[in-house]
């Protein structure tokens, strides 16, 4: 691992800047709600996309080009900096997604559509970056496609709110609108 040097502007490696940066941005998200972002792209850089890999579950399946993200790892710097090459040159563009089928134990099949490697990096680089901006906004209590948040989390607290909560009962009602002519 390389040494942390601390730059000009005050910022100690590559990691802590781009921490920075999103702190910055959700900061300016928070404090100013109609600041429109712009050239948000300069953040797809190579330590964007090192965090992001990162970030990966590296025993994932392989996308259409068949690259592990163990295979990735080895070239790691090599793969990123053609990657933000084809982002700043606006040449990117994303591979086929791999379709599986999975049974659903029903004697029916769900499709799962695998990306490459690459594009994970750069779909993970990106989404770190909305939620700087957007996190902000959702409530306390919406649980879907946050981080460190979903399905599981909801059913705890709720569980834990009906068991400790001040609810004695619970409704469950279906609602259905019956027109007539």
């Amino acid at each position: 691992m390389q040494p942390v040097k601390e730059t000009s502007a005050g910022h100690v490696g590559p990691e802590v800047r781009w921490q920075t940066s999103l702190r910055g941005i959700a900061k300016k998200a928070t404090e100013n709600k109609n600041h429109r972002f712009g050239n948000l792209y300069k953040l797809l850089n190579v330590e964007a996309l090192r965090e992001a890999f990162h970030d990966l579950k590296k025993k994932a399946a392989a996308g259409v080009d068949n690259i592990t993200a163990k295979e990735y790892a080895e070239e790691l710097e090599s793969n990123l900096g053609k990657v933000v090459e084809q982002l700043k040159s606006k040449q990117y563009r994303a591979k086929l997604v791999r379709r599986v089928y999975i049974d659903k134990g029903n004697g029916k099949k769900r499709p799962l559509g695998i990306p490459a490697v690459s594009d994970k990096i750069v779909q993970r680089a990106a989404a770190k970056i909305l939620e700087a901006i957007y996190e902000t906004e959702f409530s306390e209590h919406s649980y879907g496609y946050r981080p460190n948040t979903g399905a599981q989390k909801a059913v705890k607290d709720l569980t834990h709110e009906l068991n400790f909560g001040k609810y004695s009962y619970i409704v469950e009602a279906d609602i259905r609108v019956i027109t007539s002519l």
